[in-house]
């Protein structure tokens, strides 16, 4: 059997590896803490909180362009409406674009890729969000099977490694690696 080289990075190969296919096979959950983003702390404002800040920025502005359509204090007039437009934009306004923005970004992207890298000392799984990194003697059992490859922790997760991801001699190539996987 041929040799595996590593290089100085300590990665054999890389697969890249849509997360449905991956995680398919696995009961265990663990594989779904690749996908989940990093949850945002809820800075979400109590209803009445909001309705008063809201009033008094709208009190702030009109105060002020009152005053300014008058004529009399132009300074205070221009102060005023400063404050009603910083009210509104800190406390209504800002809050609710982003959480517009964070609500749009997941249903982007449909079914995330997940790289998994077959290193000197460990198969780490990588996503946009997480790295989930296993060491060779977790390894409890792999399987070839016509449609791809079974990796098979000793924690209960399970990546499924389907043919089309393997180009060439990837798969022959990952093969050999698990066969000398102890030697490793």
């Amino acid at each position: 059997m041929a040799e595996i080289e590593f290089a100085d990075d300590d990665e054999a190969f890389t697969l890249k590896v849509p997360f449905s296919d991956v995680s398919r096979y696995d009961s265990s959950g663990r594989m779904k803490e690749l996908v989940k983003p990093a949850e945002l702390p809820k800075q979400e404002m109590n209803p009445v909180k909001r309705f008063v800040v809201t009033t008094v920025g709208i009190f702030f502005l009109m105060v002020g362009l009152i005053g300014f359509g008058s004529g009399q204090n132009t300074l205070a007039s221009i102060v005023c409406i400063f404050f009603g437009i910083l009210i509104i934009w800190t406390f209504v306004a800002r809050p609710e674009m982003q959480k517009r923005k964070a609500a749009a970004a997941p249903s982007e992207v449909k079914d995330p890729e997940v790289s998994i890298a077959f290193g000197k000392r460990s198969i780490s799984m990588r996503s946009a969000h997480k790295e989930l990194k296993k060491d060779w003697t977790e390894l409890a059992e792999y399987r070839k099977t016509k449609k791809g490859m079974h990796l098979n922790f000793s924690d209960g997760t399970e990546a499924y490694l389907p043919a089309d991801a393997f180009y060439g001699d990837e798969l022959k190539t990952l093969t050999t690696l698990l066969q000398n996987k102890k030697i490793v």
